[in-house]
């Protein structure tokens, strides 16, 4: 367990993090693309979900990575534009953010400070350790993987913070589901479980007003599939490591719609006596 390694120095380990084993379970070329584009520049809501984590979890580094743009700048100006030139030559080891984006950042910290769940959960299980690193090989697969806790609480607890569109019960467990959160919830548990901690819980705060967060437990059973579900990545990662090549998309076969589909048509189904 690493403590104090930059997060510029843990992207650049070569092993493999949790986003890389959730596409490996799409398919081999969205790991590729994945690998491929981690270098590029992050989208609005990535670099509001990363000024958010440092808001929360690291306040006084926000100055020293975020800036936002003065107020009143018009870049469509010659002089505007100059301004801007300026800006950007002067903040060149930071990461611009709209006012818009700034003003989320930090009132998803003062909802989570105002919280009495979230308080409860930060301040009555120990000491919190934030950004933490952690590197090893798998011995089934001898793939090289990482992972980076948010938060980890001495009692035993791994925090994970998430902002999302919609952070309620419902909209929250349909969010684990569509972006493998539950993969990464088992496979941290796998990763500091030899440190003891052995308990995982997502607080997901929501990026427009009213700001609303929970803080969630999975179920045993979400994390065990978690668990089955990265075990398989990582024979996926296997052949992706020693393969020159590998199918092309999802390839021809017969779908069926989801269950909730029919659940839903029987609901809505009008009975004519």
């Amino acid at each position: 367990m690493n403590k104090n390694v930059p997060f510029s120095e843990y992207l650049q380990h070569p092993g493999y993090g949790s986003g890389a084993v959730r596409q490996a379970l799409r398919s081999l070329s969205h790991l590729q693309h994945y690998v491929a584009t981690r270098g590029e520049p992050p989208t609005p809501q990535m670099l509001l979900g990363s000024a958010t984590h440092c808001a929360v979890l690291e306040p006084r580094e926000f100055n020293e990575r975020y800036v936002t743009p003065p107020e009143g700048l018009d870049r469509r100006t010659k002089a505007g534009k100059e301004a801007w030139a300026m800006f950007q030559e002067a903040n060149q080891d930071k990461q611009i953010l709209t006012s818009d984006q700034r003003m989320a950042a930090w009132t998803i910290r003062d909802t989570l400070a105002a919280m009495p769940e979230y308080r409860a959960l930060v301040y009555t299980n120990g000491t919190a350790s934030v950004e933490v690193s952690q590197f090893w090989m798998d011995r089934e697969t001898s793939v090289e993987l990482k992972a980076r806790a948010d938060m980890l609480l001495d009692d035993g607890v791994i925090v994970d913070l998430k902002t999302a569109a919609d952070a309620s019960p419902r909209g929250f467990a349909a969010a684990c589901a569509r972006f493998g959160y539950h993969v990464q919830a088992a496979m941290y548990l796998d990763a500091f479980g030899e440190d003891k901690y052995t308990r995982f819980a997502f607080v997901a705060c929501e990026t427009k007003p009213p700001f609303a967060c929970g803080v969630y437990w999975l179920d045993e059973a979400s994390i065990e599939l978690g668990r089955q579900q990265y075990r398989h990545a990582l024979e996926m990662l296997r052949v992706y490591r020693e393969a020159i090549s590998w199918p092309i998309g999802y390839g021809e076969q017969e779908i069926s719609l989801p269950n909730y589909a029919f659940h839903d048509a029987e609901d809505n189904v009008e009975v004519q006596l």
